[in-house]
């Protein structure tokens, strides 16, 4: 039997857990074969998408169903070097420290994909570094991370966004396919730069798009503050003409993954953000599915002054 992803749009009621694609009329959609979940950083994948993949699998093994062991699964992650850890000298750029930690988090995120997938799915890295590496210089995030959007790229990123766009436009041919994508709550600018890599490509592509694009809810940072996050997800639901799609999922479980696997990563208040966002939620993730006739159309982000982004 098909593994389908059971969600609900914002006029449905969502009431159980993800098996099948609800659209306005309730008809059914069956999860296509090929999945792509890109991925900015190590752990981006387990925190935003963790309870949806955790959930397939379990859920639909229940129902004789396949969860996701007979998809073709592939992760992506676009910053592969790293010098943050939690619990360390995060102001040491030495190449030494860029390469134990580059390595440790990487590590750490296979682990995490291989419990998650259940070892069924191919990850690909693209070796970019992240913004300190670059010296990206710009304003802070409510958490204090890098924060930016177009008016505050450098030259590096504006490079990084330049190569990865075609690069996207490649994936999203692919026939069959879904895309999962962060929508950039909180706007770290690693997040932001691929977000609108994506959204450009498929603007690109229009009709030559294969892939189903849906965005997800970055965390911790959008549970960290959430009135924020409702601002500005209101604002990127309305740019792009999203559907909102809502699924219960346990949380507790993805609290003890990434305490589990990401314990570079780990810190209290990641725990905090991803509690806070289940209280608001009841428990719930969020997906936002960009419809594809909407795709040619996506407007040029508001921050965008410059050609490169056009």
């Amino acid at each position: 039997m098909k593994s389908k992803l059971l969600v609900a749009l914002l006029s449905v009621a969502a009431t159980a857990i993800p098996s099948v694609v609800y659209a306005e009329n309730s008809v059914a959609t069956p999860l296509p074969q090929n999945l792509i979940f890109v991925s900015p950083h190590a752990d981006d994948i387990a925190l935003t998408f963790g309870g949806l993949i955790n959930n397939s699998f379990d859920v639909l093994s229940g129902n004789n169903e396949k969860g996701l062991s007979d998809k073709n699964n592939t992760t992506m992650l676009i910053f592969s070097q790293s010098q943050w850890t939690e619990n360390d000298n995060a102001k040491d750029l030495s190449p030494q420290r860029i390469s134990k930690v580059s390595q440790m988090r990487l590590n750490e995120d296979q682990a995490a994909l291989d419990n998650l997938f259940n070892f069924n799915y191919r990850m690909e890295t693209y070796g970019y570094p992240d913004a300190p590496i670059r010296h990206y210089e710009g304003p802070k995030t409510a958490g204090g991370g890098p924060g930016g959007n177009f008016s505050t790229f450098g030259t590096p990123e504006k490079q990084v966004y330049q190569d990865l766009v075609p690069m996207f436009e490649n994936k999203l041919k692919t026939p069959n396919c879904a895309m999962f994508v962060l929508m950039a709550n909180g706007y770290h600018v690693d997040h932001f730069i691929v977000r609108e890599a994506v959204i450009t490509a498929a603007r690109n592509l229009g009709k030559k798009a294969q892939c189903q694009i849906y965005f997800g809810e970055d965390q911790p940072y959008t549970g960290a503050f959430p009135d924020k996050s409702k601002a500005q997800m209101g604002d990127f639901v309305k740019r792009l003409g999203l559907q909102k799609i809502s699924y219960t999922i346990n949380e507790k479980q993805k609290y003890e993954d990434f305490s589990e696997f990401y314990i570079s990563q780990y810190s209290d208040d990641y725990i905090t953000g991803l509690d806070s966002w289940a209280k608001v939620t009841g428990n719930k993730e969020s997906l936002y599915l960009w419809p594809k006739e909407n795709y040619s159309k996506a407007p040029i982000e508001e921050n965008c002054k410059e050609s490169f982004c056009r």
